[in-house]
């Protein structure tokens, strides 16, 4: 495994409001810091609306780690690496957690495929995602639940930015050497 730099990270501590000039957005004003947390506002119906952080990871390997607010076994999040800000889908890994199942989309509108069930968890966990090379690696509170192997999406320069998707209280983006 990789060892992990810290290049970009956002603990939303700061006044409820926009995310700020780090954060772009494919709807502007859907997610929104409130209490310190990076939070769907609910003013476009539905949910499924990403945020990325505009600078992008200087590597394909790269990691995605999230301080997800949600009760125990039922998440509805998503956060995704390698994203291309500049595709109508935001091409990219977009992994999601529905309360206990995981899936895996190369497109920021899809659920996905079904590729795994988490296990339990505790209310609030950490979501890490990795990508190394082809493998992929998912997290929870630092244990490993998911791997796969996969090659449809490399990233690559204009390809390498970090999101989410619903509720966080922290978002990390870092990348290997």
């Amino acid at each position: 495994m990789a060892d992990w730099i810290l290049e970009q990270s956002d603990d939303f501590d700061r006044a409820d409001g926009p995310l700020g000039a780090a954060w772009a957005q494919a709807f502007a004003g859907a997610i929104v810091i409130a209490s310190q947390r990076a939070v769907y506002s609910g003013i476009w119906g539905g949910g499924g609306y990403p945020a990325w952080m505009v600078t992008e990871a200087t590597t394909d390997d790269q990691a995605v780690e999230a301080d997800v607010i949600c009760p125990a076994n039922n998440a509805n999040h998503k956060i995704g690496l390698r994203v291309d800000s500049d595709t109508e889908d935001l091409d990219g890994y977009w992994l999601t957690v529905a309360g206990q199942e995981i899936y895996l989309s190369t497109i920021a509108w899809s659920l996905g495929d079904f590729v795994g069930m988490t296990g339990a968890f505790g209310a609030d966990p950490t979501f890490r995602l990795e990508a190394e090379g082809t493998t992929l690696r998912f997290f929870i509170d630092g244990t490993q639940r998911w791997t796969d192997t996969r090659n449809d999406w490399p990233g690559g320069p204009g390809a390498n930015h970090c999101g989410l998707i619903r509720k966080s209280s922290v978002i990390c983006c870092k990348a290997g050497r």
